[in-house]
């Protein structure tokens, strides 16, 4: 992410607070307007014990976990319309020890938002490699081919920009690769698959943090107030 000193800012002219949280704002849009965000959502299989071929998962914890990798600039559109408030400027607080880390999360596990980018050519739903064979199989079965995506571990968690690994018990990074398929194929073949549902997400948490409030971007600009002005404490 791009920042720049508020000395800079008034050299252009930017004297205020507000302006420089904008700046800070617009300075993360420009930066990652043109690439893609993860999305998180969750498969249930129901019948698994009735299956003679598991799907996923085991007995216990018939689930799988998955990511929705969609364009920033289809995203923001959506999360305007249905949430109210700018995407750019929530993502900002990802992996920060701020609540609005709590509503992004939960933001990006709403199934409406899932729903609507299951039939855009433009998504890919992604899945660890090997971690899941019973469905990779059922997959090729039905005439769909994953594809090795080329990502590769250097981050703390599956977050929004994609960054993606795993700690061994050794408290090192273990290098990840994901499998890349088309979201349609993938989730016509979700839709006509007995007993295979997504679990729902309404995003309490991003309701709990924002969407209960009067006026959310306010609470929002707030929080990226404070984000801004801790990003200006340490360029100093």
């Amino acid at each position: 992410m791009k920042t720049c000193s508020l000395e800079e800012h008034k050299r252009k002219g930017k004297t205020t607070l507000d302006e420089y949280v904008r700046g800070f704002v617009e300075a993360n849009r420009k930066d990652v307007e043109n690439r893609s965000s993860l999305l998180s959502f969750t498969l249930y299989d129901k019948v698994f014990d009735i299956r003679k071929q598991p799907l996923f998962g085991t007995e216990e914890y018939p689930f799988v976990h998955c990511g929705l990798k969609v364009p920033n600039k289809e995203l923001v559109e959506q999360v305007k319309q249905r949430f109210g408030i700018d995407y750019y400027e929530l993502r900002l607080h990802a992996n920060t020890p701020s609540k609005m880390h709590n509503a992004y999360c939960s933001l990006i596990e709403n199934s409406y938002l899932t729903r609507h980018f299951a039939n855009s050519e433009n998504s890919r739903v992604m899945l660890e490699e090997k971690q899941e064979p019973d469905l990779e199989d059922a997959l090729l079965k039905a005439g769909i081919m994953p594809a090795v995506d080329g990502l590769v571990t250097i981050g703390s968690i599956l977050s929004n920009i994609g960054i993606i690994c795993k700690v061994h018990n050794k408290n090192k990074l273990i290098p990840l690769r994901y499998l890349e398929i088309p979201a349609k194929p993938f989730f016509d073949w979700v839709y006509k698959t007995d007993g295979l549902e997504m679990v729902e997400s309404d995003s309490p948490d991003f309701y709990y943090f924002l969407g209960d409030e009067s006026h959310p971007k306010a609470t929002l600009r707030r929080f990226t107030t404070e984000l801004a002005l801790s990003a200006l404490k340490g360029i100093k």
